[in-house]
């Protein structure tokens, strides 16, 4: 087994069993992520100022 080939298993069965982990690592860490206006409409409620300053149904 080649050197760090656990370690992306290990990371593959995390977002398998809770897909929004990258969006709570961020918020756990006081970063924030780039997305698409796409996933606004999905914004995790423990963790809603990751996304930083995003317009929500912008009439």
């Amino acid at each position: 087994m080649q050197a760090g080939d656990a370690d992306l298993i290990a990371l593959a069965r995390a977002f398998l069993y809770q897909p929004r982990w990258g969006w709570q690592a961020a918020a756990a860490l006081g970063g924030t992520v780039t997305a698409t206006p796409a996933y606004w409409r999905c914004l995790p409620r423990e963790a809603q100022a990751v996304f930083g300053q995003v317009a929500i149904g912008g009439r």
